[in-house]
């Protein structure tokens, strides 16, 4: 074989050798941060009050160690669940005085993780605490090469070098995980507000991605909606951003917000299904509150979308009017809507008047 063949291809399967290792990585981090958040600290004598972010909670064997979890990144994870069920979850704190036998670790309860299909269920007293989907990476064969003999059979040619990609299956596309009434209002709300539903050209599913100026608010509607998504939210272009998965769920609400590929509003199902609290994330997406009136900016709905909208308003008995794609609710109706809306508001940051 030609020695400069050679060398292209190796260093093309050490890139795809190198991609293939950071997608299991990713992967290993966003179950195992999901695990320690959920478990917190598991001494019962913590004196640490609230919640403690996952750089601060270290696993701790209780016996029969055979590798650190930090080092397991790329092993099976039937492989890591067997290590994590030898361990306890301790902050930094209660691991350091348990390793110089400050404390004692008989009290302290191991953690439980089993793989079922293509879920890790996260127990804690024998009940369900979280159910985790699998991300499943797979790669194809760093390089193919079709060999050619000549005719005499005495030397082998390379006749083509064919460079394959990773290809990444991704299974939480195929299967949803817990879908609870709250993230329907908060996906539908976001939706209204702005927010897009975008179908990949060679996906099956739609995905959700949010933007905002305000890093705060897209964090709190991120957290709601953390099973849905492998990433934080991110900045790009002076820009606070969040992308979901594909999920088969996000197709039903594109059924429900596009028609032929362009926003589309079915009011008369809206109405149905839409709470205060969905209202109240779509007021924290695009409301704001002027001279003792609440404003809906619906500019990105158009004319068509604005009116539907408008007459969602009117099915709820508020009395509203449209000034350039914006609606707004005069102020006895705002009076109303904002005393519905008090109640859903503790926590999220949200004030109006």
């Amino acid at each position: 074989m030609d020695s400069k063949i050679g060398k292209i291809m190796l260093k093309d399967e050490k890139q795809v050798d190198y991609k293939y290792k950071n997608k299991t990585r990713e992967r290993f981090y966003s179950f195992i941060k999901k695990i320690k958040i959920n478990y917190g600290c598991l001494n019962p004598e913590c004196k640490w009050i609230g919640e403690l972010p996952p750089c601060c909670l270290e696993f701790h064997h209780l016996h029969n160690k055979v590798k650190q979890i930090s080092q397991m990144t790329c092993s099976s994870i039937d492989a890591i669940c067997k290590e994590i069920n030898k361990c306890t979850i301790l902050c930094t704190t209660c691991h350091r005085l348990t390793t110089h036998n400050y404390l004692n670790s008989n009290n302290f309860k191991l953690c439980k993780v089993i793989k079922q299909d293509d879920h890790l269920i996260q127990y804690h007293d024998n009940k369900i605490l979280l159910e985790i989907p699998i991300i499943s990476v797979k790669t194809t064969t760093p390089r193919a090469i079709i060999r050619q003999k000549s005719e005499n059979k005495s030397s082998v040619h390379v006749t083509k070098l064919v460079n394959t990609n990773i290809e990444l299956t991704n299974k939480k596309a195929l299967l949803n995980p817990p879908f609870l009434k709250l993230h329907w209002q908060v996906i539908a709300g976001t939706i209204l507000g702005g927010s897009s539903l975008i179908k990949p050209k060679k996906g099956k599913h739609y995905y959700l991605s949010m933007r905002d100026k305000n890093a705060e608010w897209l964090e709190y509607k991120a957290k709601i909606l953390s099973n849905f998504a492998s990433l934080e939210p991110f900045t790009k272009e002076k820009t606070n951003r969040w992308h979901s998965l594909c999920f088969p769920v996000f197709d039903q609400f594109a059924r429900l917000f596009y028609k032929e590929g362009k926003r589309h509003l079915d009011v008369e199902s809206i109405s149905n299904k839409l709470s205060t609290f969905g209202i109240l994330i779509w007021y924290g997406d695009c409301g704001s509150y002027k001279d003792k009136k609440i404003i809906f900016n619906t500019r990105i709905w158009g004319k068509e979308g604005t009116e539907a909208l408008s007459y969602y308003f009117t099915l709820c008995g508020w009395q509203t009017e449209i000034i350039e794609n914006k609606i707004i609710l005069d102020e006895e109706s705002s009076y109303k809507l904002i005393r519905m809306l008090e109640p859903e508001m503790s926590g999220t940051g949200i004030e109006i008047g």
